[in-house]
């Protein structure tokens, strides 16, 4: 009876219905459960939680630290998290040997047990965990000797607060671009095809509307970002600005060797590694050289953890 009322437009218009509310469902539960999760447990209890455990991993020294960390530890991370790349940052500059577990973002199954729903997170072989990439690099940093300063921590708040946003923006632009930036998730072998095919349906829409009714506004009020701005122009703006603060004739920011803003400000651009923006970023800006010689760097370092 129904077929013979609607005919095939319309049994193709109610499939479409159907599968536009489903998809809208679905983005409005996992755009709930993000701020339930940004909500639930602040990095500093989920840290305290674990009592003795993880005040002997902050009392260990820097050789006790390093002895355990060579044993090897485990990252859990989102491959399109800007705080997820500063801690990789940090890892691979400072040799520190890692196993990367692809979070589904999802179901987030890889750290339920945790107790604690957001990445990154670091695992150390003796089941201490560290949330909340502030915590992560702050942590690395000073077992392994790296010092900061007020211009360093200056562009490292501007790498976290104000670039991690432009990167979130021009990644979302449009609703096309949200769903391909979750591209790199169909090489995950741990994530079932089922998740892979609602994370692009669901979180690509999540993202969209985050970045455009979240970040921006966020970037307007708080950093000056006119409204009818043009977000790619503005990050690539940003990164000239960001080399032009070398000393002259210097490859980093650090001087001959990368210091925790280049760690930090490189690790944002992680990110986009796996869509063209990380490219166009190289060959339109004048962050090309700088991010090659990043790359040559970190990739040395990474082989000293063979």
């Amino acid at each position: 009876w129904c077929d013979s009322i609607m005919g095939p437009w319309g049994r193709r218009l109610l499939k479409v219905g159907c599968a536009a509310a489903l998809g809208g469902a679905g983005a409005s539960y996992m755009y709930r459960q993000r701020l339930k999760d940004n909500k639930a447990i602040t990095p500093a209890d989920f840290h305290e939680q674990q009592g003795p455990i993880f005040q002997k991993l902050l009392a260990l020294s820097c050789k006790e630290f390093t002895h355990q960390a060579a044993q090897g530890l485990i990252f859990y991370r989102f491959a399109t998290c800007p705080y997820c790349g500063t801690v990789k940052a940090f890892l691979d500059y400072f040799s520190v040997p890692h196993t990367i577990v692809e979070v589904d973002p999802m179901m987030k199954t890889q750290i339920k047990p945790h107790g604690f729903g957001k990445v990154p997170q670091l695992k150390f072989p003796d089941g201490a965990i560290v949330v909340d990439s502030d915590e992560i690099t702050q942590l690395l940093a000073s077992k392994m000797g790296a010092k900061s300063n007020a211009d360093m921590d200056q562009w490292r708040s501007w790498a976290r607060l104000q670039l991690s946003r432009y990167i979130v923006l021009v990644l979302n632009q449009t609703l096309g671009d949200s769903v391909g930036a979750y591209s790199y998730i169909d090489d995950v072998q741990d994530v079932p095809s089922w998740s892979k095919m609602m994370l692009k349906a669901v979180g690509g829409p999540v993202m969209y509307m985050v970045a455009h009714y979240k970040t921006r506004k966020t970037l307007q009020q708080e950093y000056g970002f006119p409204p009818d701005a043009d977000a790619r122009a503005e990050l690539f703006k940003q990164m000239d600005v960001w080399i032009a603060s070398f000393k002259k004739g210097q490859s980093f920011h650090g001087g001959s060797q990368p210091d925790l803003a280049d760690l930090d400000v490189y690790g944002v651009l992680l990110s986009a590694r796996f869509v063209p923006l990380f490219e166009d970023i190289k060959s339109s800006t004048q962050a090309g050289d700088w991010l090659t010689q990043m790359e040559t760097t970190l990739a040395k370092n990474t082989k000293q953890m063979a």
